[in-house]
């Protein structure tokens, strides 16, 4: 059987864990605020989300990533 990529389109897809899986610290975005996390990002600067915490990710809400040392030194 052929792996299928899905889309952000799909039903049920997690946005946020190929980031995580790529190890970035990342954190929801509200859906209503552009660009506006749903909780204190600076925490995650630190300490990245567990994959339960990830696999939780709310409906509908965006992903950053947070760049530099918690994410393997990552620039964007």
């Amino acid at each position: 059987m052929a792996d299928i990529a899905m889309s952000s389109q799909d039903e049920g897809y997690n946005i946020a864990m190929p980031w995580w899986l790529a190890s970035c610290s990342v954190l929801p975005i509200r859906p209503t605020r552009r660009k506006q996390p749903d909780r204190d990002w600076k925490p995650f600067q630190q300490v990245r989300m567990s994959e339960a915490e990830v696999s939780a990710w709310p409906a509908g809400h965006g992903v950053a990533v947070i760049c530099g040392a918690i994410s393997g030194n990552l620039e964007m």
